[in-house]
């Protein structure tokens, strides 16, 4: 809807205003609009290229890294990582690839089809397979319920976007929390099944594992106070 924008100019104003039982009921209101009406964008799928960096200060991480030895693509923003099979293509190489402290031949290219070559930045794509935890260090994480994980993406989105909070975090798990971009990428995962692990499940990276790919994504700050609540916003 190319009006929501109003709504969210509403929110604002009904912020700063006194607070009282009417004006909240107003604000819940039109969250509840914003909410029914799906204003967030979301995939059923893996998308790849959403976990490209776009920091310009790091070529390397603005596209897709095809290596051919390992049949993989990888791409990541440094803050989440996706190791895939299925958005393998062959490519021309044009860089390198740190593997087992070794460089070897990729390509990496962008999503317009430019590649980046050495040209733009000396170093390689990084070592990305040294980043993933080994299974045995990790466990099952107690993941919070699919479809409230999804719907506090969505309230903090709102929250955000009409400048009610200036920070959202969602709890994807026990203990663990998650930015609401990288809790909306784990949900395009195949599967609700994660790791964490043992000792610090909620400061270091989670995982995702099957046979197509391999996903990291690490958590954010939790909360000052403890909480049940799977959304929190700092306004």
């Amino acid at each position: 809807m190319k009006e929501t924008q109003k709504i969210y100019d509403v929110l604002k104003i009904l912020e700063e205003m006194d607070q009282n039982s009417q004006t909240e009921r107003a604000k819940q209101n039109l969250k509840a609009f914003l909410i029914a009406n799906d204003t967030v964008k979301k995939s059923d799928k893996v998308n790849i290229w959403k976990f490209v960096g776009k920091e310009k200060f790091r070529p390397v991480m603005t596209g897709v890294c095809y290596i051919p030895s390992m049949k993989l693509a990888v791409a990541s923003d440094t803050i989440n990582m996706l190791i895939s099979k299925p958005d393998y293509v062959e490519r021309e190489t044009n860089n390198g690839v740190r593997i087992n402290g070794a460089s070897e031949p990729c390509g990496i290219y962008r999503k317009d089809g430019t590649g980046v070559t050495k040209e733009y930045q000396t170093s390689d794509y990084p070592a990305f397979l040294s980043v993933i935890p080994k299974e045995e260090t990790q466990k099952p994480a107690t993941m919070n319920d699919r479809d409230a994980v999804a719907r506090a993406i969505k309230e903090a989105k709102i929250a955000i976007k009409a400048k009610t909070a200036f920070r959202a975090i969602i709890q994807v798990a026990e203990g663990i929390w998650m930015r609401p971009e990288s809790a909306e990428l784990m949900l395009t995962m195949p599967e609700w099944k994660f790791a964490c692990d043992k000792d610090m499940p909620g400061k270091r990276a989670i995982t995702y594992r099957d046979d197509n790919y391999t996903a990291l994504f690490m958590p954010s700050l939790p909360p000052k106070k403890e909480t049940d609540e799977i959304l929190y916003v700092e306004e």
